[in-house]
């Protein structure tokens, strides 16, 4: 499949062949993607989460390592309270890596759904279950807000 195309499903609350306009509420999701990547999106989050733990788990143990080293005081050579101590600065740094990697991993997964920006009524959808569409080129369905509604009209000035 190209870049940028993507398979979308109907989730909403028009059931598929309906020509009638549907209530939604805000935030309701509207159509979710069925890529052959969303499992890979998934995974990619599972193992930016591990990496964190991972991270976190090596930052912890530096930093025993650093404060028994900084208790030996003389009885311990400065260059291993040195290297200690610039491992656990890269172990931090590997941290804020890996927190960044699971804030990625999450905001592509969440690409997969999209919802209603407001509540409105949606009008039938353009696009049916399954069919290949291209990012920011498709018109998925249309929603209107109903409240408020503004109206605009002439009036001649005898009346």
């Amino acid at each position: 499949m190209p870049s940028g195309e993507h398979l979308y499903t109907w989730a909403g609350s028009v059931p598929p062949g309906a020509c009638y306009l549907s209530l939604v509420t805000i935030a309701e999701i509207a159509f979710g993607i069925e890529r052959v990547s969303d499992p890979v999106f998934r995974a990619e989050l599972e193992r930016a989460n591990a990496g964190l733990a991972q991270a976190v788990a090596k930052r912890n143990r530096l930093k025993k390592d650093y404060d028994r080293r900084v208790t030996l005081g003389d009885a311990g050579s400065k260059e291993d309270l040195d290297r200690t101590a610039g491992e656990l600065a890269e172990a931090d740094s590997a941290i804020a890596v890996s927190q960044a990697l699971v804030t990625l991993a999450k905001t592509q997964l969440d690409y997969c759904t999209i919802v209603t920006p407001f509540s409105g009524r949606a009008s039938r959808r353009s696009i049916d279950p399954g069919n290949i569409v291209k990012a920011n080129d498709t018109i998925l369905t249309t929603i209107v807000a109903t409240h408020p509604i503004y109206s605009t009209f002439d009036v001649d000035e005898r009346t």
